[in-house]
C-alpha cells in the first residue's frame, strides 16, 4: 500500500466514453487505484483540513499504473486518474478513458479532452480532428472544434468554435522532478461565448501530450492536466 497516497486528493469529477467507433478494452486499473489509493476530499469545503504531503516522483513511480494529475480550476478540484478502458479511433489514433476511484471518468483522443463524465453538465463528445493532426505531427493545423454539451435532461448544446492554431516553439517542462523537451501548440478559438485558448505541450518526438489546458464549454471550463506516469 501506498502511505503518502493522501498527497493525490480525488473529488467527484471527470470521463466516459469517445464519439469515434472502435472496440473498448477495460484495463481494469480502475480497480487497482481504488485498492492503493486514498481517496479523500478537497475544495471549498475543506479548507481548514491540513495540507497533504507534497506530490513526490517516488510517489508517483510506486503507483502501479499510468496516471494523470486532472485539476478543474473553476471548481478548485484536483484528482488523480488512471487508465479504465482504451479502442482503436479508426484513424490510427486512441481513445482512453481515464477514471478516478469514485468512478467519475474524463476521455482523451491522443490527448484531447473529447469527453467528460460524472460532473454535471458534461461534455458528452467532442470533434477535434484538426487538435489531433497537430499533435500526432507537432505541427500547427487549424479548423474547427465541435463541443456537445450536456445539460437537464440530457439536451445536448452544441459548441462550434473557429480554430487557428500556433506553434511557439520548443521548450522544456517539469512535472514532479521529470523534465521533458516538448513542443508547445496553442490553439486560439472563438465562439459564442467569447475567446477560448487551449494549450498542449507535446512530446518533441512522440505524440505524448505530457502536460496542457482545455476548455470543456462553459460550465466546466478550464481543465489542466499533466500526464505523470506513461
Amino acid at each position: 500500500m501506498i502511505r503518502s497516497a493522501t498527497a493525490f486528493t480525488m473529488c467527484a469529477a471527470l470521463f466516459l466514453s469517445a464519439c469515434s467507433g472502435g472496440r473498448e478494452t477495460s484495463s481494469g486499473l480502475g480497480a487497482a487505484l481504488q485498492a492503493t489509493v486514498t481517496i479523500a476530499q478537497e475544495g471549498r469545503e475543506a479548507r481548514d483540513r491540513p495540507a497533504p504531503p507534497p506530490l513526490t516522483r517516488d510517489l508517483i513511480d510506486r503507483i502501479p499504473a499510468p496516471a494523470l494529475e486532472v485539476v478543474l480550476e473553476d471548481r478548485g478540484i484536483t484528482g488523480l486518474v488512471v487508465p479504465y478502458a482504451s479502442r482503436r479511433d479508426g484513424r490510427n489514433g486512441t481513445i482512453t478513458t481515464w477514471r478516478n476511484g469514485s468512478g467519475s471518468q474524463i476521455v482523451l483522443r491522443d490527448g484531447v479532452l473529447i469527453s467528460t463524465r460524472g460532473i454535471g453538465n458534461d461534455l458528452g463528445s467532442s470533434r477535434v480532428d484538426a487538435v489531433v493532426q497537430s499533435i500526432n505531427t507537432r505541427q500547427p493545423v487549424s479548423g474547427p472544434h465541435n463541443l456537445f454539451v450536456l445539460g437537464y435532461a440530457n439536451y445536448t448544446t452544441r459548441i462550434d468554435l473557429e480554430c487557428e492554431m500556433e506553434s511557439l516553439g520548443e521548450t522544456r517542462i517539469e512535472i514532479v522532478e521529470r523534465v521533458h523537451s516538448v513542443v508547445h501548440l496553442r490553439e486560439n478559438c472563438v465562439g459564442p461565448n467569447g475567446p477560448v485558448t487551449n494549450d498542449y505541450w507535446v512530446d518533441r518526438s512522440s505524440n505524448t501530450v505530457w502536460q496542457s489546458r482545455q476548455w470543456a464549454g462553459p460550465d466546466l471550463g478550464y481543465f489542466r492536466i499533466r500526464k505523470l506516469k506513461k
